[in-house]
C-alpha cells in the first residue's frame, strides 16, 4: 500500500492557482517529469465562461479563460 501510493503521488501531481484581475493566463508548474495526457480544471468561482489548459510540458502547462474577469479566477487543476 505504501508503495502503491508513492508510485502514484509520482505520476499524479494537483494543485491550486489564480488568474489574477485583467489577466486572461496563468503559467501552472505541475514539474509531473513528463508531458501529462490528462489535465484536469474546475473553475472555482467562474460561471458561464470559458476556460481551457493550452502549452502543455513536462514542467508546465498554460490555464486561460476566454475573457478578462474584474476578480481574481481560482482554480483546482490535476494533471496524470
Amino acid at each position: 500500500d505504501y508503495y502503491c501510493r508513492r508510485l502514484f503521488s509520482r505520476l499524479t501531481k494537483d494543485g491550486t492557482t489564480t488568474i489574477s484581475t485583467g489577466n486572461t493566463y496563468v503559467n501552472v508548474t505541475h514539474n509531473l517529469g513528463y508531458t501529462p495526457s490528462i489535465v484536469l480544471i474546475t473553475a472555482q468561482e467562474l460561471e458561464g465562461s470559458i476556460h481551457y489548459y493550452s502549452n502543455v510540458n513536462s514542467t508546465t502547462f498554460r490555464l486561460n479563460i476566454g475573457s478578462a474577469q474584474d476578480i481574481d479566477t481560482h482554480f483546482s487543476w490535476s494533471v496524470k
